[in-house]
């Protein structure tokens, strides 16, 4: 059997069983939405622990012309990740939309880097969901 994984090119590759390591399911939401869980499964765990929050840009109401979805929305700024390896080197970014689906989520330790201002206007936009 054939097996492939993703290596430094960003891209499958052709790899030994050894050398392949399949990572749990990603923790998603709802209609597999992108849940704060599922950010800090992606980023957390890679090297120099990227991704951290640093403000809240927007939050997006549910079915909106901003956020067609059935969840709040929120993008946020973060620290500069490497969105992708391309052959000119990586392409990075400092922008994640997540998408929040249920209450709780406003709590979820992605947050903790945000100053205590932006963790209100979460924790606000939730409050409407009970």
């Amino acid at each position: 059997m054939k097996r492939l994984a993703i290596g430094e090119s960003g891209r499958p590759e052709p790899s030994t069983p050894g050398d392949a390591h399949a990572p749990p399911a990603l923790p998603v939401g709802p209609r597999n939405a992108v849940t704060p869980a599922s950010i800090r499964f992606i980023y957390w765990g890679r090297p120099g622990n990227e991704c951290r929050a640093v403000r809240v840009k927007r939050i997006h109401r549910p079915h909106t012309r901003c956020n067609l979805g059935p969840f709040f929305k929120a993008v946020f700024e973060c620290t500069p990740f490497t969105r992708a390896t391309l052959p000119e080197g990586p392409l990075m970014a400092d922008e994640k939309h997540v998408a929040l689906t249920r209450p709780a989520d406003a709590g979820d330790p992605l947050w903790a880097t945000l100053p205590a201002r932006d963790q209100e206007r979460l924790h606000r936009a939730m409050e409407s969901l009970q």
